[in-house]
């Protein structure tokens, strides 16, 4: 499709499946890896640094994507009111 939204074309849904698995795939294991070596040492303070590590890098991740979404498309807006026009739906009580 060549439909155009915003000045950007849009993108098939195979185009994002490809995207996301060629991020998710590796660090799902890596991640899984690096859980599975510190359960299997025991060591409990490691493993736990790891989940607060691993999440924290989930969120640098996710903000960064966000943050280059808005350079490029500008502040997120809806075309739609959260109340429309309320005198009309309503009579005043």
């Amino acid at each position: 499709m060549s439909e155009e939204v915003s000045g950007s074309p849009r993108q098939p849904l195979r185009r994002w499946v490809i995207k996301l698995a060629w991020l998710g795939v590796p660090l799902l294991l890596v991640g899984e890896s690096g859980h599975l070596l510190l359960s299997w040492a025991r060591e409990q303070l490691a493993h736990h640094f790891f989940h607060i590590v691993f999440g924290i890098a989930a969120g640098v991740i996710f903000f960064s994507f966000v943050i280059r979404d808005i350079r490029r498309n500008g502040w997120p807006s809806f075309s739609w009111k959260l109340h429309p026009d309320r005198a009309e739906t309503h009579p005043p009580t």
